[in-house]
Formats: C-alpha cells, structure tokens, sequence
C-alpha cells in the first residue's frame, strides 16, 4: 500500500541553475513536467516517480534528485533538494556531493580532449609558475609573492580545470599570506576563491572547506562584513556539527555565531541557535550560562515580534533541592 506521503500531491520548487525554476506535483504515479526541462529528463522523472509511488517523500525526492543532477552543476543539485524542503544537512552534504561529482566528471572530460603532449607542456609550466612563486617568496615583495601566486592559481585552474587541488591551496595560502600583512580586501578575494575551489571539488558543506571558512570569517569581521561573516560562521557551525555533533565545543560555537548574528541584526539566524542553546543548558545542572542566553533568546524574540513566546528558565536539579 503506498504510504500517506506518496499518495498526497507535493508541491515541490526546484531550483534549476540560477534564472530557471520548475514546479512540478509529485504523486504516487507521475511527476508533471512544466515543460522547462529537457524530454530525457522529464522521461527520468516520470519512470523514477512511477518505481518509488509506494516510497515516502524524501527518499522519492532523494531517487530524483539523483537523476536530476546527472550531469548538472553543484548549485542546480543543491538548490533542487533545498527547494523541496529537504533538511539543510541533507541538502547540502548529498546535493553539493553530488554536484561536484558532476563537476569533477567535467574536468575529467575536458582533460580528456586534450592531448598527452598538452597536458605534459601544461604541467611543465605550471611547474616553472610554481617555482617563480617560490624564489618570490625569498627575495620577493608581498605584492610580487601574492600577484606569483595568484598567477598559478590562474593557470592551473585554466588548464586542469576550476576544481584543480593545487590552485585552491595557493589561494588558501595567498589568503592567508594577504590577512597576516593586513591586506584584507586581497584576503577576502583570494579566501573566497579556495573557498569556491573546494567546494567545486568536494561540494557545498565539505569538512575539508572548515580551515578556508575559519580564516574567511576572521577576515570578514576584520573587514565589518558582519552579514557576511554570519551567514559563513552558519555554515560553518553546521558542518562541525553534523561532523561531530558530540564534540564539547559545539555549545559555545553555536553562542558565538548567535552572537554575530545578533551583531549583524540577523534575529531571524539567532533564534534556533539561542533556543538549541538553552536546551542544552537545561540538561546542565546549575548552569550558570542559562539565565543569560535566556535573556538573549528574550531580546532576539523580541525584535522579531514574538516577545510572548519567551519561555521561563527551568530549575535546575540544584535549584530544586534548595526549594524544599
């Protein structure tokens, strides 16, 4: 018997590449095609639909969304399961996977074309870029160190592909070079290209982009790019989180980004940070951090208009004990 999920038409906004959207209801038996996508896929999407009508929603989605993003790029495989509503994590860690396998397929055909000639005289010369960066780096200005580096970084991108390891590292280590010198507006440019590097390589939401976000959130709060700052520190957070959602640091992580959204009058990002906050306070004893992320959590529902909302510190067990 089909289940409940699979038998209610769903509203499902997928979002497809940057300027196209698809809306389509997904039923137990077929999936309406609004005539954006090409005959193939809708093809793949029906037959998909037609095998899964018994299946719940999400691993529906899940089977389609698969098909969807073969071939397609990062954003258009994230974007599709974050319009479906389908949580962030999931979104983000099986979407940008997915999309980057798409990306990396990419990058092997394009190396592919080329000839084992090009690619040995390709690698020749980044090999000289990369020791023009190296004598820079002993004798060289900043200036000179970071245009050398950016320079491979170019190159390499240009021939091996966007996703090329080595040019993110360069860039990683340009950022870094460019922030310790207090050249922060190079710093922020040359961060946030290891960071489009990484994720064109391993997806939106990988752990190894941590390091990049680390030091392009120091750089943005430096710059006063708090909005910025915050939106990256969310992701961040949650990367660390679903990575390690055990680890005893993650309760005063999730403070310091509620913080910076509260900085940057993001309430709206405040508020389930300062509410998953308190819960885990509660299950502390005597915890004296509670009453004052209680009155946070007051202030942010406050300047969103939910000031009834706010809810009562619980006692803790000491609190209790001393009551009777």
């Amino acid at each position: 018997m089909a289940s409940a999920d699979a038998e209610e038409p769903q509203k499902l906004l997928i979002s497809y590449g940057s300027m196209r959207l698809l809306q389509c209801s997904v039923t137990s038996s077929r999936v309406a095609d609004r005539g954006l996508l090409g005959v193939g896929r809708f093809r793949a999407y029906r037959q998909c639909a037609e095998l899964v009508g018994v299946w719940n929603m999400k691993w529906s989605i899940w089977i389609v969304g698969t098909l969807m993003i073969i071939p397609c790029s990062r954003s258009e495989a994230q974007g599709f399961f974050e319009g479906t509503g389908v949580d962030g994590g999931f979104a983000s860690g099986l979407g940008g996977g997915l999309g980057a396998l798409g990306a990396h397929k990419a990058v092997e055909r394009a190396l592919k074309a080329k000839s084992q000639a090009q690619i040995q005289a390709a690698s020749n010369q980044a090999g000289v870029l990369s020791q023009v960066v190296a004598r820079k780096k002993q004798t060289g200005s900043t200036v000179e160190i970071l245009t050398a580096m950016k320079d491979l970084a170019d190159f390499r991108e240009k021939e091996f592909g966007a996703g090329d390891k080595e040019a993110g590292d360069v860039m990683l280590q340009a950022g870094i070079l460019a922030k310790k010198e207090s050249r922060r507006g190079d710093a922020e440019t040359y961060l946030r290209r290891a960071l489009s590097n990484c994720g064109r390589r391993k997806g939106s939401g990988c752990e190894e982009s941590l390091p990049i976000l680390s030091e392009l959130i120091d750089t943005l709060v430096k710059l006063d790019k708090l909005k910025d700052a915050a939106s990256f520190s969310k992701l961040a957070f949650a990367i660390e989180q679903k990575a390690s959602p055990n680890n005893p640091q993650l309760q005063q992580k999730r403070l310091d980004v509620a913080e910076l959204c509260i900085k940057c009058g993001d309430y709206a990002g405040a508020e389930p940070l300062l509410k998953n906050a308190m819960e885990v306070e509660q299950t502390s004893p005597g915890s004296e951090r509670l009453p004052v992320i209680t009155a946070s959590y007051k202030t942010v529902l406050q300047q969103l208009g939910k000031a009834g909302d706010t809810p009562a510190p619980q006692a803790s067990a000491d609190d209790n004990e001393q009551s009777e």
